[in-house]
């Protein structure tokens, strides 16, 4: 018996046309290489005789960087902080506490009107708010404050000790 060859294409079917291919131009610019490209631009003249001279310019912030340093390059200034505010209760009369405000202190205060018949009064420095504090004492007035900053004590927790260790050991720590 004989093998017959199949083949692929059926007799029925029409062959199709070989693809016609066209060749697209590039259409992207060329780029600007600075060796091809001319110069357009003019080229100025700084030494030219019509030209006006440069302007003669100063530091005018010399004199501040001199002043504020000494002789260790360090800033000497330590900013202090500002004092608690006064809560001041049972204020019916605002009148006799500001008279009060300013002879012992000044105009360094702001005070402020709260609801409840209460005033806030926070001093501008830290020795006017000793001075304060002293005057409503004398005149039995009924205000709390806070501590100062500077006053106020704080606790530290020494971690990854053991318990059995000296006291004078810990106090070096």
């Amino acid at each position: 018996m004989e093998h017959q060859q199949y083949t692929s294409t059926f007799p029925a079917l029409p062959t199709p046309p070989e693809p016609h291919w066209q060749k697209v131009e590039y259409k992207k610019r060329p780029r600007d290489i600075p060796e091809t490209h001319t110069q357009n631009k003019q080229i100025k003249l700084h030494d030219y005789w019509l030209n006006l001279p440069p302007p003669q310019t100063t530091n005018r912030f010399v004199a501040l960087t001199e002043d504020d340093q000494d002789e260790g390059g360090e800033k000497a200034t330590t900013k202090s902080p500002k004092p608690p505010p006064k809560f001041i209760a049972g204020v019916y009369n605002i009148k006799p506490l500001k008279e009060l405000l300013v002879a012992v202190s000044g105009d360094d205060f702001e005070l402020k009107v709260l609801n409840g018949n209460q005033d806030k009064f926070q001093p501008k420095s830290a020795d006017k708010y000793r001075t304060i504090i002293h005057a409503l004492i004398e005149k039995h007035t009924e205000f709390h404050t806070y501590q100062p900053k500077e006053e106020r004590c704080f606790c530290t927790v020494l971690r990854g000790m053991h318990y059995s260790t000296d006291e004078e050991d810990k106090v070096s720590y």
